[in-house]
């Protein structure tokens, strides 16, 4: 079990109740060390449910970009092996929402609706219809006409969606940020720090990772998290500046807590459990009497 794995999925919002108890179920199941694939029959029996509902719930999670799956097979005998569960705050996730271009492996499998792939270009060429970039509202894709006057450019692409927000369901991956990030709820201000941050080189699949990690922060399970805007102003996206996948050490008062727990329980706790510093943190908390420190051979 990782303790990561377990606050980052007790912190995701906006899930049904059985499918957050699976992605709780998988975060139970995930090693730190080794990864996270546990078998179908073990996901269903952890959480009550068939197995034909577990896929629906675990279709859900990767729709919803919290999972991506991974098949396995014995490279000696070739045969299938547990499916891996790549969890959204690992390292290197990138959700696994979008099919590939069948020519390159890039971008989406549209060619027929006349939309290009954006690392080759197959599909739709300039003189056809495009869909709209999702983020900016306007088609990269040239438009032919026969006007051979070209009006002024009056501000770029760029400044002109720094100007507000987009409604709710117009950019997936700026909604599901703001679904993860524990302080966006200054939606507009969030938005133009978005834009800068994908301007200087951001990775917005990455961002959403991101924000769903810091989400699972001890600053942020305590109400500390700074505001969206000023945590991508800040350049805490940047690879350099990630936050780690390991849990931060526990503070004094957080070992004070959970030490003082276990006294007033009347629960066994040694003498040498913990030092003089975090005795002193528990009296000066109130969390214990002087007598209950005493009685376990610690001298307050």
């Amino acid at each position: 079990m990782s303790h990561v794995a377990t606050n980052w999925a007790f912190a995701q919002r906006g899930l049904k109740p059985a499918t957050k108890l699976i992605l709780l179920c998988l975060a139970d199941r995930h090693n730190p060390d080794m990864g996270c694939f546990p078998s179908q029959d073990t996901l269903a029996q952890d959480a009550c449910i068939s197995r034909s509902a577990l896929n629906e719930h675990l279709k859900s999670l990767e729709s919803a970009g919290l999972i991506r799956r991974e098949t396995r097979f014995n490279p000696t005998t070739h045969r299938q092996k547990s499916t891996r569960y790549i969890l959204g705050f690992e390292d290197g996730f990138i959700p696994d929402d979008v099919d590939p271009c069948p020519k390159s492996g890039h971008g989406t499998e549209k060619e027929r609706n006349g939309e290009p792939c954006p690392e080759t270009g197959h599909g739709a060429v300039s003189g056809k219809q495009a869909k709209p970039c999702p983020d900016l509202g306007q088609s990269r894709v040239r438009k032919p006409d026969t006007n051979p006057v070209r009006e002024p450019i009056r501000g770029t692409s760029k400044a002109r969606a720094r100007k507000s927000a987009p409604a709710v369901g117009v950019s997936d991956l700026f909604d599901r940020f703001c679904s993860a990030h524990p302080k966006a709820a200054e939606r507009d201000a969030v938005y133009r720090a978005w834009c800068g941050a994908v301007e200087d080189g951001a990775n917005p699949a990455r961002l959403v990772v991101l924000a769903q990690r810091y989400g699972a922060t001890p600053e942020a399970q305590r109400g500390y998290a700074k505001k969206a805007q000023n945590w991508l102003r800040d350049g805490a996206w940047r690879e350099e500046a990630a936050y780690p996948a390991r849990s931060a050490p526990a503070s004094i008062e957080d070992r004070a807590r959970f030490w003082a727990d276990r006294i007033n329980d009347g629960k066994f706790v040694a003498a040498s459990s913990f030092g003089a510093d975090v005795a002193t943190r528990m009296m000066e908390l109130a969390l214990v009497t002087g007598d209950q420190l005493r009685a376990i051979g610690i001298k307050p």
